[in-house]
């Protein structure tokens, strides 16, 4: 496999775990999210607030995240999310530089360019995307073994179905932790 740009911390090779495979939402065709238990109403904002496992996120950005990966098909997309406070308020839509259905990595030099417009806007990396074109919307080994940036989310959308279905994980090592998506 060819290796990862985006990662510039040590790498952790484990198998992984998923604690929980209900950690999706679904785009329905009217282009609004279902109603699932993971999806956090909008005006819940103190709840947010309170619940570590909970991942804030503008429906803007939710829904640039969507259309992106559906325009870089037949190949894996990616992105940076950005924000404050762990809310995700800015996408950066990233180039794969694989070019590949299974994998994606991003150029060094686009990295570090968005890293330093999001410290211009006083904003932090808050999460990592990427699409599965044919896969689930869970980490595989593979995603796991270059998670190095266990304080940021990472969300996976997959568009193996006939309704995107989007998968939200915080990543430590080995562990792999459910995140509920508060869309706001």
């Amino acid at each position: 496999m060819p290796e990862r740009n985006i990662i510039h911390r040590p790498t952790i090779n484990h198998p992984f775990r998923v604690q929980s495979n209900q950690a999706k939402a679904v785009l329905t065709s009217s282009n609004r999210y279902a109603s699932l238990e993971q999806v956090v109403a909008a005006g819940d904002t103190a709840r947010v607030r309170q619940t570590e496992n909970v991942f804030p996120i503008a429906e803007r950005v939710l829904h640039e995240m969507v259309d992106h990966c559906q325009k870089e098909l037949p190949y894996e997309a990616c992105g940076l999310l950005s924000g404050g406070n762990g809310r995700a308020v800015t996408i950066w839509k990233m180039e794969n530089a694989d070019k590949s259905l299974f994998s994606f990595s991003m150029k060094e030099e686009q990295i570090l360019s968005v890293f330093t417009q999001m410290e211009k806007r006083g904003e932090q990396l808050v999460a990592i995307y990427h699409s599965h074109p044919t896969a689930p919307a869970y980490p595989s080994p593979y995603d796991i073994e270059f998670a190095n940036y266990p304080e940021a989310a990472y969300l996976i959308l997959s568009l193996a179905g006939e309704q995107p279905e989007i998968g939200c994980f915080r990543i430590t090592g080995k562990q792999v932790t459910l995140l509920h998506l508060a869309i706001c």
